[in-house]
């Protein structure tokens, strides 16, 4: 099972996976220039024979929907079809939490709530359907 860890701005997307038992990071990769028609993919992954393999791509990626589709579709093909990890659970990185939020929580609808309600602190980066990869 693995933790996933993102960290989504104004123009790139950060992440990192990690095994959920040793916290030992498995693969990581960060998405640039989104918006533009040449976005770059690094992605790296930790190979069964214990050595970091890369994959670098660029496409035009209009928005962090596409670009969070952009990354599975690369990680995926990184796998070499194998199946894909469990994730056991997902933070994500919320650049200004105000004086409401100084630690982790978990996310929930009120969460949701005060998240969108601290937008003027950081509109590039609180915004909630930025945050949100596409569902289905």
């Amino acid at each position: 099972m693995r933790v996933l860890v993102i960290n989504s701005g104004s123009s790139s997307i950060k992440y990192e996976t990690f095994d959920a038992k040793g916290l030992s990071p498995t693969a990581k990769g960060l998405l640039e220039r989104i918006g533009t028609p040449d976005s770059r993919l690094k992605h790296r992954w930790l190979s069964s024979s214990g050595s970091w393999e890369e994959i670098n791509e660029t496409r035009p990626v209009s928005n962090h929907r596409e670009g969070f589709s952009f990354i599975l579709e690369v990680s995926s093909r990184a796998r070499s079809g194998s199946e894909p990890p469990e994730i056991f659970g997902v933070g994500h990185r919320v650049v200004h939490g105000g004086e409401k939020f100084q630690e982790p929580a978990i996310i929930d609808d009120a969460v949701l709530e005060a998240i969108e309600q601290l937008v003027p602190l950081a509109p590039l980066h609180n915004t909630i359907p930025q945050m949100l990869p596409a569902s289905g």
